[in-house]
């Protein structure tokens, strides 16, 4: 892939599999919220579970995922509201 390297190559990386999660204020989610994110993730429709693996997890800018997706960034930054509102209903339902 050229361009940005990958999220999991760059320095200062919060996530990484295998490892514990990092919250963004330096909390570490407990085992058990960690699987429930798994859970929701496997849950969630390919469109919305892609565009948040992208944007949190390789840690892309929304310009850079509507690039990816053929999309202009305003459309992705739309996407990416849905998911997250897909996700914390998810969440809420499941946990």
């Amino acid at each position: 892939r050229r361009g940005r390297p990958r999220a999991a190559d760059r320095p200062g990386r919060r996530w990484r599999r295998g490892h514990e999660a990092d919250c963004a204020d330096g909390r570490v989610l407990p085992p058990e919220d960690r699987e429930l994110v798994r859970l929701v993730l496997q849950l969630l429709p390919e469109r919305h579970r892609g565009i948040l693996c992208l944007r949190y997890l390789e840690e892309m800018p929304v310009e850079e995922v509507a690039r990816l997706l053929g999309v202009p960034p305003r459309s992705a930054a739309r996407r990416q509201r849905r998911a997250e509102r897909a996700f914390a209903m998810l969440y809420k339902a499941v946990g």
